[in-house]
């Protein structure tokens, strides 16, 4: 989605549109997550001068897989996020530490600038790391594979509890014996 920055008018510009998966690069990504339909898209756009101050709001819906029960179930999602794009060229020091505005700040040498790799790293940043299908996810017997969200097996309550050192203590035994 390409974004001629030097035609915007000077104050604010407000764009609506809807994206599909292939215009923003998301397929690569697939067997982790699956963005389900389009992505409802509305960037913000205040100039001042050289500067532009865009601000991106997406809502979408991914398909994920649940990292306790292995069950896959979707989940809507509204993200925000505001950058500064600036005319010219990064002038670079040799040791600097980055500020946040340092982290959302973009330099542009060219007339337009590419608004989709912003909306898939926003989407992409969003996908947690362990997606539970509901906070309380029971997950899957470690016996038998039994999702217990879905029943009980005859495993459940007869599972000595596992503990973080349960295996060196293990060991231990072992050795003292």
């Amino acid at each position: 989605m390409l974004i001629n920055l030097k035609e915007l008018p000077q104050g604010k510009k407000v764009i609506h549109t809807v994206l599909n998966a292939g215009e923003i690069g998301i397929k690569e990504h697939e067997k982790e997550f699956e963005l389900k339909g389009d992505v409802e898209t509305e960037i913000t756009f205040i100039k001042s001068r050289t500067t532009v101050n865009v601000r991106i709001s997406v809502k979408y819906t991914l398909k994920l897989q649940c990292s306790r029960c292995l069950e896959w179930f979707e989940k809507k999602y509204h993200e925000t996020e505001s950058f500064v794009f600036r005319e010219g060229e990064e002038k670079l020091k040799k040791e600097q530490s980055l500020s946040e505005e340092d982290i959302y700040t973009y330099f542009y040498a060219t007339e337009e600038v590419d608004i989709a790799p912003l909306i898939r790293d926003i989407i992409i940043l969003s996908v947690p790391m362990k997606p539970l299908c509901k906070p309380d996810c029971r997950g899957l017997c470690p016996v038998c594979g039994k999702n217990w969200n879905t029943g009980t097996c005859e495993h459940e309550g007869n599972l000595k509890p596992v503990t973080k050192l349960s295996k060196l203590l293990e060991l231990k035994d072992k050795l003292s014996r």
